[in-house]
């Protein structure tokens, strides 16, 4: 597990406070679920079960709503930014 963070961090290096995207991913505008179906994969390899992922998937998006909601800047999707923080 600890592997699989080291990777998606190198990754995924930051300027300021946005996620910088190298490699293949980049290119093809994939990088999320590329990096959905690498962890997902890393996390079944090292004996984690369905429930032990949704538990994950549901504290990473609970992180995401967290930081949100304290207002730690805007969303990007799709190079737009997006406010989501009114509804939160």
């Amino acid at each position: 597990m600890a592997e699989l963070l080291h990777k998606v961090a190198a990754a995924t290096p930051t300027r300021g406070k946005e996620p910088v995207m190298r490699n293949a991913a980049e290119k093809t505008n994939n990088a999320p679920q590329i990096l959905a179906r690498s962890f997902f994969k890393e996390l079944r390899e090292n004996g984690y079960d369905h429930n032990a992922i949704v538990a994950i998937s549901t504290e990473l998006l609970e992180q995401v709503s967290r930081e949100l909601k304290a207002g730690e800047g805007p969303v990007r999707i799709d190079g737009n930014v997006v406010e989501l923080r009114t509804a939160l």
